[in-house]
């Protein structure tokens, strides 16, 4: 394949966080990252403002115009992939597609959304499919579920070490989260409301 992983939907506001990470993290290894968005200037922009940290850049990333409900771009992107990252949303509005793309072709994909309802579908949908072309399909891969995921994890075993509690005990763990001063992305509050919304 020509790329390891593909970020799609780099320009937004969570994908250029995340295209800033991999430029620290990433860019001078031997992983080969693609850059993916619907906007070629968007994604130029992009590439000067990322510029700032490694001045290669653009030499380094692939990038890869794509739109979310374009199958024939879908599946030019994917199909030059190991892995996609996704974060474009609202999933429910922008994401299926995606997914039935990578359960298609048997690429593996990771999102960062929080909506319940639309991974329930996905998993009705796309599951056994999955199962057949390879495809591994994670979801929820931020901070929707990652921080109370690893908390969880970290309160069980505390209890199991602490207190001897056996892996066939039942138990319930409950975790919530107060942000105060926090602002959300575009893209966080239209899949919030299109959640209520259904």
């Amino acid at each position: 394949k020509k790329y390891d992983v593909t970020l799609f939907g780099a320009t937004g506001f969570t994908g250029t966080l995340v295209a800033e990470y991999w430029t620290k993290k990433y860019l001078n290894t031997n992983v080969k990252l693609a850059l993916a968005a619907r906007s070629k200037t968007k994604l130029g922009v992009l590439l000067d403002n990322l510029s700032k940290y490694d001045e290669c850049v653009r030499s380094k990333f692939g990038i890869v115009v794509c739109d979310s409900l374009d199958e024939k771009q879908l599946e030019n992107m994917v199909g030059a992939t190991r892995v996609i990252c996704s974060v474009v949303g609202p999933f429910a509005k922008y994401g299926e597609l995606l997914v039935k793309t990578c359960v298609k072709l048997g690429v593996d994909y990771v999102d960062i959304t929080g909506e319940p309802m639309w991974i329930r579908d996905m998993i009705d949908k796309y599951n056994d499919e999955a199962i057949q072309s390879g495809a591994r399909i994670v979801h929820c891969c931020g901070f929707d579920s990652i921080p109370f995921d690893s908390t969880c994890f970290h309160i069980v075993n505390y209890l199991k070490n602490q207190y001897g509690i056996d892996d066939d005990d039942t138990m319930s763990v409950e975790t919530g989260v107060i942000m105060k001063g926090v602002t959300m992305s575009g893209g966080t509050a239209e899949s919030i409301m299109n959640i209520m919304e259904n």
